[in-house]
């Protein structure tokens, strides 16, 4: 059970390390305390496209946007398809996972930065953030390292208290590698 939390927890982290790098967006669609709609995903698309990017893209929101999004389709006519998450897509894309709507992955995290009331999720393409994982060294003590994960977990034992602490560390860093790959969704 402490292993299966350490591993939830290190995952959320990374979503917000995500999150907070995403937020860093210099060109932004959408307006403040207005609810996102299917106009501010398709200005969001234009901007990436206009900047010379091509799919696949990614878009991280906020529970209420994509819930504004949502509604916001409910009032649309034509050819356009929210195409929400099937178990067999959840299963490989992970916790979060959505849908698609006009061939962007859509992820929905409560880790999604606010600030002034506005939710600041964000839409990308490749090379937009980059990330990076270190693992230290560790050669003492009571050391785990779950296979093939940058997660590692180790047993402080206090005799005189007799406890025993149960310690998780996961070194991670995100970054914007290229600001004309990302636009803000606020």
């Amino acid at each position: 059970a402490l292993a299966t939390a350490m591993v939830i927890e290190s995952e959320a982290y990374f979503v917000a390390q995500v999150a907070t790098a995403v937020a860093t967006a210099s060109t932004n669609v959408g307006s403040s305390g207005v609810d996102f709609s299917v106009d501010n995903w398709f200005d969001a698309l234009f901007t990436l496209e206009l900047n010379n990017n091509e799919g696949p893209f990614t878009a991280l929101l906020h529970p209420q946007q994509l819930a504004d999004l949502q509604d916001s389709l409910r009032a649309e006519a034509g050819a356009l398809q929210f195409m929400p998450a099937s178990a067999e897509l959840l299963q490989v894309k992970g916790q979060g996972y959505s849908g698609q709507f006009l061939g962007v992955d859509i992820y929905k995290s409560s880790r999604v930065t606010e600030a002034g009331g506005n939710k600041e999720g964000g839409m990308w393409g490749a090379g937009a953030i980059g990330f990076a994982e270190g693992t230290p060294n560790i050669a003492y003590g009571d050391v785990v390292r779950p296979a093939a994960s940058p997660l590692v977990v180790e047993f402080d034992r206090l005799a005189s208290s007799a406890t025993t602490s149960v310690v998780g560390h996961y070194y991670l860093g995100v970054a914007v590698i290229e600001q004309s790959r990302l636009v803000g969704i606020v």
